[in-house]
């Protein structure tokens, strides 16, 4: 060995820190001390028989200074790793939980549409179509936040054919097929909890 050489390296794995690569726009709704969600895959295929679960981080930093390639910008999350559930370089599924909205009402973000006056939403009542002009709020895996109408949970929200849809138009429905995005003519509005950016 030469002089100077490294020879070994000592890693203190207790806490870690996670870095997450967000685009500008979302990386804007982060803030140093929100809480974060950190996934753990299984890992079968190493024969080990442990199941997926999640770790709590806090986000300690949020960069200014884009990375030249991506031109997404870095955010560090600490996490407590006591029991070396991490690896240090291990890639993982992390969610910023950036703002709190118990019982909020989501509708497929399909059923929004703008005539040029703001968003507007239509639903079924009494087999006729209704307009009306929620607030938008947080959007999230096709779903997006709505507040300020009369909407009520689990009314039919249409999703295609809405645009320019005169009230008062009789309207047939067909229910919405099972699965994570409505993919029929009717979604169904839905209570949803905590708004986050993956």
């Amino acid at each position: 060995l030469s002089v100077g050489a490294p020879v070994g390296e000592v890693v203190d794995a207790g806490q870690v820190y996670v870095t997450v690569w967000l685009p500008i726009r979302r990386a804007a709704l982060v803030q140093v001390g929100q809480t974060a969600l950190i996934e753990e895959e299984s890992d079968k295929s190493a024969g080990k028989d442990t199941e997926a679960g999640s770790l709590t981080g806090q986000v300690v930093f949020v960069g200014r200074v884009a990375d030249a390639q991506s031109g997404n910008l870095p955010v560090r999350v600490l996490v407590d790793n006591p029991e070396g559930r991490l690896s240090v370089g291990q890639i993982l599924d992390t969610t910023i939980i950036v703002e709190k909205q118990p019982d909020t009402l989501c509708v497929p973000l399909q059923a929004i549409y703008d005539e040029g006056e703001g968003p507007l939403l239509n639903v079924v009542r009494d087999g006729k179509s209704a307009v009306l002009q929620p607030t938008l709020g947080t959007v999230r895996d096709g779903w997006v936040a709505v507040s300020d109408t009369d909407l009520d949970a689990g009314e039919p929200v249409i999703v295609e054919g809405g645009y320019n849809l005169p009230e008062e138009t009789p309207v047939n429905t067909e229910p919405a097929e099972t699965g994570n995005e409505p993919t029929a003519d009717e979604g169904t509005a839905d209570a949803g909890g905590t708004d986050a950016a993956p």
